[in-house]
């Protein structure tokens, strides 16, 4: 007889790569590098939110896995925070101009005012 998971595995595959990472990371629970390819598909994929919510459902759940759940939910969290930090773009320049053309403009009138109130 042959063992189904293997098979069950391969035909998600096709479907859905998430899904099929997240069958071999169940197969093998206590496997880190598993994890670890899930974890970094997910991100590739740009879906740290799906790691998450399999993740949360385990600890959830409170089994003998929840609290092996709890440190994978933490390693996507610090995963997340990566991506964050390498697509973060710098603020825009825009609106420090635009306070000192404001400024700029602010103090000419102030200049202006003075320079004809004292010629009166």
């Amino acid at each position: 007889m042959t063992d189904p998971l293997p098979e069950a595995i391969e035909s998600s595959a096709h479907d859905d790569p998430i899904e099929a990472a997240w069958a071999q990371v169940e197969a093998k629970w206590d496997d880190d590098a598993a994890h670890k390819k899930f974890i970094a598909l997910c991100a590739t994929l740009g879906s740290l939110d799906a790691a998450g919510r399999r993740y949360r459902a385990i600890r959830e759940a409170k089994g003998p896995r929840a609290d092996s759940a709890e440190r994978r939910i933490g390693q996507v969290l610090g995963m997340a925070m990566q991506n964050m930090e390498l697509h973060r773009e710098p603020p825009s320049e825009a609106p420090r101009r635009w306070i000192l053309f404001l400024g700029l403009f602010l103090a000419t009138l102030m200049v202006g005012t003075v320079a004809f109130l004292w010629s009166r």
